[in-house]
């Protein structure tokens, strides 16, 4: 029996949810998957699914199992990865977690950029505004926005990211603009709640940052969302300026107490420490750092 064709067989059900995905994932007949994951199970002397006629789910030595196999499949992979890419064009498959707004406006561009580049290199992207855990995932590098919290991680800056204070200007025309950071205390305030500092704003002052308290009308978990919001005077926002950059151009949009802004924030590229870097994450990174200094992520005027 194939040993590492049958655990690449149960893992891609697992992670597919049936046979005939896996199936379909690996290129292979949904009989032959089935045929793979019994000889392991035969091999294993233990039952990895409960079968019904509508789904397949994990026993409990299933997903103990799963647990353990998969970074040993994905060790596999980099193994031969790495030698491949001693031999020639870095190749296989990466898998990139990255904040959604950030990822369609601006990584959109680079991925398309690297797959003409590079024939060989698969990308797995994966969205989500919420914190990833890369080892747990199985993902090999995170792109990522702001304060970096886990210093186990090996980060990367790829540019630089203005956190802009703003407002529409019929909000500002109707409620008036603030002067000084305690006049936003009697405004509506729109909070992007993957902003993880609470219910305040940081503020610049001689010395250091303040956490000014805030009135949150709305809070909604996504950038853009929360740009819209502004746009309709539901208060006052703190945007990347990578989202707002067409709005603040325009004047749909007026920056407010830029005087007061902390210094900029950054996007970075994060991952694990490892001894043998993957060639996969290493371009990555550098054709991040190339592209980001042509294309920044920053409108001019910020």
């Amino acid at each position: 029996m194939d040993t590492v064709t049958s655990m690449k067989a149960f893992c891609a059900v697992v992670q597919e949810g049936g046979f005939s995905a896996a199936g379909r994932k690996l290129n292979l007949s949904k009989v032959l998957v089935s045929k793979y994951v019994g000889q392991l199970e035969d091999r294993l002397g233990a039952r990895l699914f409960h079968r019904t006629t509508r789904k397949v789910r994990l026993t409990p030595t299933g997903e103990a199992y799963y647990l353990r196999v998969t970074p040993l499949l994905h060790e596999l992979d980099d193994i031969e990865a790495r030698v491949r890419d001693e031999h020639g064009e870095p190749e296989g498959l990466l898998r990139v977690a990255a904040p959604t707004s950030f990822a369609e406006i601006h990584l959109m561009p680079l991925v398309a950029v690297m797959l003409d580049k590079h024939p060989g290199l698969t990308l797995d992207i994966r969205l989500a505004d919420r914190y990833v855990d890369l080892l747990e995932e199985q993902v090999d590098l995170a792109v990522r926005i702001g304060h970096l919290q886990d210093s186990s991680l090996v980060a990367q800056k790829l540019a630089d990211i203005p956190i802009v204070w703003c407002a529409s200007a019929t909000y500002l025309e109707r409620q008036g603009t603030p002067q000084i950071p305690e006049d936003l205390m009697r405004h509506r305030v729109v909070f992007d709640s993957n902003y993880s500092g609470g219910d305040y704003w940081p503020v610049a002052q001689e010395g250091g940052v303040a956490r000014l308290p805030l009135h949150k009308r709305v809070s909604v978990n996504s950038a853009r969302a929360a740009k819209e919001l502004a746009l309709a005077g539901m208060g006052l926002a703190r945007l990347p300026a990578f989202v707002i950059g067409d709005e603040l151009a325009s004047g749909k949009l007026r920056p407010v107490l830029q005087e007061y802004w902390p210094e900029a924030s950054a996007v970075y590229a994060v991952y694990p420490h490892r001894r043998h870097l993957s060639a996969r994450v290493r371009l990555f990174v550098e054709e991040a750092k190339a592209y980001f200094s042509t294309n920044p992520p920053t409108p001019p005027l910020v």
